[in-house]
Protein backbone atom coordinates (compact mmCIF):
# COMPACT_ATOMS: atom_id res chain seq x y z
CA UNK A 1 0.00 0.00 0.00
CA UNK A 2 0.89 3.64 -0.60
CA UNK A 3 1.31 5.87 1.74
CA UNK A 4 -0.96 9.13 0.69
CA UNK A 5 1.60 11.97 0.17
CA UNK A 6 2.27 15.04 2.55
CA UNK A 7 0.42 18.04 2.10
CA UNK A 8 2.97 21.12 2.69
CA UNK A 9 1.43 23.04 5.41
CA UNK A 10 1.09 26.88 5.33
CA UNK A 11 1.41 29.13 8.27
CA UNK A 12 3.68 29.58 11.59
CA UNK A 13 3.82 26.84 14.31
CA UNK A 14 2.75 28.12 17.47
CA UNK A 15 5.85 28.09 18.65
CA UNK A 16 7.42 30.10 16.07
CA UNK A 17 4.59 32.56 17.21
CA UNK A 18 5.57 32.54 20.71
CA UNK A 19 8.90 33.12 19.66
CA UNK A 20 8.19 36.08 17.63
CA UNK A 21 5.77 37.26 20.22
CA UNK A 22 9.11 37.74 22.70
CA UNK A 23 11.18 38.91 20.18
CA UNK A 24 8.50 41.71 19.37
CA UNK A 25 7.98 42.64 23.44
CA UNK A 26 11.34 42.43 24.30
CA UNK A 27 12.00 45.48 21.47
CA UNK A 28 9.08 47.02 22.22
CA UNK A 29 10.09 47.00 26.44
CA UNK A 30 13.61 47.94 26.02
CA UNK A 31 12.32 50.97 23.53
CA UNK A 32 9.95 51.91 26.12
CA UNK A 33 12.51 52.50 28.74
CA UNK A 34 14.41 54.57 26.34
CA UNK A 35 12.01 56.90 25.57
CA UNK A 36 11.21 57.35 29.54
CA UNK A 37 14.89 57.93 30.06
CA UNK A 38 14.35 60.36 27.28
CA UNK A 39 12.07 62.11 28.62
CA UNK A 40 13.24 62.16 31.97
CA UNK A 41 16.76 63.96 30.70
CA UNK A 42 15.26 65.97 28.51
CA UNK A 43 13.17 67.62 31.52
CA UNK A 44 16.10 67.94 34.03
CA UNK A 45 18.02 69.26 31.27
CA UNK A 46 15.32 72.19 31.04
CA UNK A 47 15.60 72.76 34.96
CA UNK A 48 19.38 72.70 34.73
CA UNK A 49 19.26 75.55 32.30
CA UNK A 50 16.23 77.58 33.84
CA UNK A 51 18.35 77.19 37.05
CA UNK A 52 21.73 78.21 35.42
CA UNK A 53 19.90 81.33 33.87
CA UNK A 54 18.27 82.40 37.40
CA UNK A 55 22.13 82.48 38.91
CA UNK A 56 23.07 84.13 35.55
CA UNK A 57 20.06 86.95 36.18
CA UNK A 58 21.28 87.06 40.14
CA UNK A 59 24.93 87.80 39.22
CA UNK A 60 24.04 90.44 36.65
CA UNK A 61 21.89 91.96 38.63
CA UNK A 62 24.69 92.59 41.45
CA UNK A 63 26.69 93.87 38.86
CA UNK A 64 24.60 96.16 36.48
CA UNK A 65 23.36 97.90 40.06
CA UNK A 66 26.98 98.71 41.10
CA UNK A 67 26.79 98.67 44.61
CA UNK A 68 29.57 100.91 46.32
CA UNK A 69 32.32 97.35 47.69
CA UNK A 70 30.96 97.66 51.05
CA UNK A 71 27.46 98.09 50.23
CA UNK A 72 28.12 94.83 48.70
CA UNK A 73 27.37 92.67 52.04
CA UNK A 74 23.75 93.46 51.83
CA UNK A 75 23.58 91.43 48.83
CA UNK A 76 23.66 88.04 50.45
CA UNK A 77 20.43 86.69 50.75
CA UNK A 78 18.51 83.52 50.15
CA UNK A 79 14.96 83.35 48.51
CA UNK A 80 12.40 81.22 47.25
CA UNK A 81 11.05 81.97 43.71
CA UNK A 82 7.84 82.28 42.92
CA UNK A 83 5.54 82.48 39.89
CA UNK A 84 6.89 81.22 36.49
CA UNK A 85 10.32 80.12 38.47
CA UNK A 86 8.19 78.67 41.57
CA UNK A 87 10.19 75.62 43.04
CA UNK A 88 13.55 77.36 42.61
CA UNK A 89 15.28 78.43 45.23
CA UNK A 90 18.33 81.29 44.80
CA UNK A 91 20.84 81.94 47.63
CA UNK A 92 23.51 84.86 47.43
CA UNK A 93 26.20 84.65 49.80
CA UNK A 94 29.10 87.35 50.05
CA UNK A 95 32.53 86.57 51.24
CA UNK A 96 35.45 88.83 51.95
CA UNK A 97 38.77 87.62 50.98
CA UNK A 98 42.35 89.38 51.39
CA UNK A 99 44.04 91.58 53.86
CA UNK A 100 42.75 94.57 55.68
CA UNK A 101 39.37 96.14 54.48
CA UNK A 102 40.05 99.12 52.16
CA UNK A 103 43.73 98.88 52.71
CA UNK A 104 45.23 95.35 51.64
CA UNK A 105 45.83 95.63 47.79
CA UNK A 106 44.59 92.49 47.59
CA UNK A 107 41.07 92.66 49.32
CA UNK A 108 38.15 91.16 47.37
CA UNK A 109 35.02 89.80 47.47
CA UNK A 110 33.70 86.29 45.79
CA UNK A 111 29.88 86.42 45.43
CA UNK A 112 28.36 82.91 44.82
CA UNK A 113 24.89 82.52 43.74
CA UNK A 114 23.49 79.20 44.02
CA UNK A 115 20.12 77.90 42.84
CA UNK A 116 18.16 74.76 43.55
CA UNK A 117 15.77 72.59 42.42
CA UNK A 118 14.07 69.35 44.05
CA UNK A 119 14.47 67.55 40.63
CA UNK A 120 18.07 69.15 40.16
CA UNK A 121 20.92 66.81 40.39
CA UNK A 122 23.25 69.45 42.24
CA UNK A 123 22.90 72.67 42.88
CA UNK A 124 24.10 75.20 40.03
CA UNK A 125 26.53 77.79 41.12
CA UNK A 126 28.18 80.68 39.46
CA UNK A 127 30.61 83.28 40.86
CA UNK A 128 31.87 86.13 40.38
CA UNK A 129 34.84 88.15 42.04
CA UNK A 130 34.59 91.59 42.74
CA UNK A 131 37.59 93.61 43.92
CA UNK A 132 38.00 96.83 46.20
CA UNK A 133 39.33 100.26 43.76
Amino acid sequence: MRAAPRRSRRGFTLIEVLVATMVLGGSLLGLATFAVKFARATSSSGISQKATELAVERIEGIVRTKPSYVGIDSTAASETLTGVNAGYTRTTAVTRVGGRAGIDPMDYKVVTVTVNHARLYRPVQKTVVIAAF
